[in-house]
């Protein structure tokens, strides 16, 4: 049983009105009184404010579920800011910055600032902790709070297991008894960089999966995909500064496997993307990327931002990705269509065991490996 908080957060602001954004706002507003003061939820589009309010439903997400009527929604950001001790970004990660330009005057002294997006900047191929240092000139603290799970799973209160990231011991904890009920179960860890990076990298490996299945080449090459991915999430991950652990925990593993599902979003955009190419259209590519986001509803795709920056990322850190480089001429260069990209993946991983493995891969495969489980005895 966790030990009772030392401090109950009086305000919260929700930042963003999207699925899981408004998910959280839901499932916060449901807890207790003595868990937090109250909770608000910022959103641009007036529309979606006022159905919030006057209905409690959101017009284009879980229009048949009920939000609580305890949940405020606003569309000021200084409104939503106003005395808020605890900030929750559920914002695109290519949004962020401005998001938090705009912010940075309506911010509390001491904030605490918790990250739910999954992603990476494409500008400065920065995380979600880099860019908040970088704009946040007042004193705050950053969370990031991760793993695998669904907004629909959130509001229908289905069992969710999470990892929260935070460096700041005694507000770790105060979020995790906050946020951690029956069916929330949430597990900590000082290891922010790890979080973050897991669960931006699974989206990539999801649209690389999503892709494939859409070629028709059967079910069994996603067990094939999801070994490969974790090569390449530890190995980006850890040159990077993350922690093996992480990745082989919620935030990394866990999160992937739900990734390979048509759940995800960045997996059926993979899907859709191959079963609308047509080679033998002059502008294949881009009036397949066109037709995949209409049929989606123009949703964020994270993965598909991520890819461009962790492409850019590997090839600095001359990382052999071969998931990553092969999706990436898919999508970026054009240079493949869907059907060539096992093809490549399978020739570019076949370099690793040509090359012969080198210092780090003997320390992520055999040495850290071999560590780990001997201090767990």
């Amino acid at each position: 049983m966790l030990r009772k908080a030392k401090r109950v957060f009086q305000r919260i602001a929700v930042v963003g009105a999207g699925g899981f954004g408004t998910a959280i706002a839901h499932y916060l507003a449901e807890l207790p009184s003595e868990r937090h003061g109250g909770v608000v939820l910022y959103g641009r589009d007036a529309m979606v404010i006022d159905s919030i309010n006057s209905l409690h439903r959101h017009p284009s997400r879980f229009q048949d579920f009920h939000l609580s009527p305890k949940l405020i929604a606003v569309n000021s950001l200084s409104e939503a800011l106003e005395n808020a001790d605890l900030v929750i970004l559920s914002i695109p990660a290519q949004h962020l910055r401005s998001l938090l330009r705009q912010a940075q005057p309506y911010l509390q002294p001491d904030v605490v600032l918790l990250n739910l997006a999954k992603g990476l900047e494409i500008e400065g191929l920065n995380t979600m902790s880099a860019i908040t240092n970088q704009e946040i000139k007042s004193d705050f603290t950053f969370a990031v709070l991760s793993g695998p799970s669904f907004a629909h799973d959130v509001v229908q209160k289905n069992p969710i297991g999470l990892t929260l990231g935070c460096q700041q011991r005694n507000i770790c904890h105060d979020l995790q008894v906050m946020l951690t009920t029956p069916i929330f179960d949430v597990k900590t860890t000082s290891d922010i960089r790890g979080v973050e990076l897991g669960g931006a990298l699974k989206n990539v490996f999801a649209i690389a999966v999503g892709m494939l299945i859409g070629c028709k080449t059967g079910d069994s090459l996603a067990g094939d995909l999801f070994t490969r991915s974790m090569v390449e999430m530890r190995e980006i991950g850890l040159l990077l500064g993350g922690r093996w652990s992480t990745f082989s925990g919620r935030s990394g593993l866990g999160d992937l496997a739900i990734s390979f599902t048509p759940a995800s979003r960045n997996f059926r955009f993979g899907q859709i993307y191959a079963e609308s190419y047509d080679a033998n259209s002059p502008s294949a590519h881009e009036n397949c990327f066109r037709a995949t986001i209409e049929q989606l509803g123009s949703r964020t795709i994270e993965g598909f931002d991520t890819l461009d920056a962790v492409y850019k990322i590997s090839q600095r850190k001359q990382a052999l990705t071969p998931i990553i480089q092969a999706l990436w001429q898919v999508l970026y260069d054009y240079e493949l269509a869907p059907t060539d990209l096992l093809s490549e993946i399978r020739k570019l991983d076949a370099r690793r065991y040509r090359e012969g493995p080198n210092v780090l891969s003997i320390l992520l495969h055999e040495l850290v490996p071999h560590i780990w489980y001997r201090r767990l005895k």
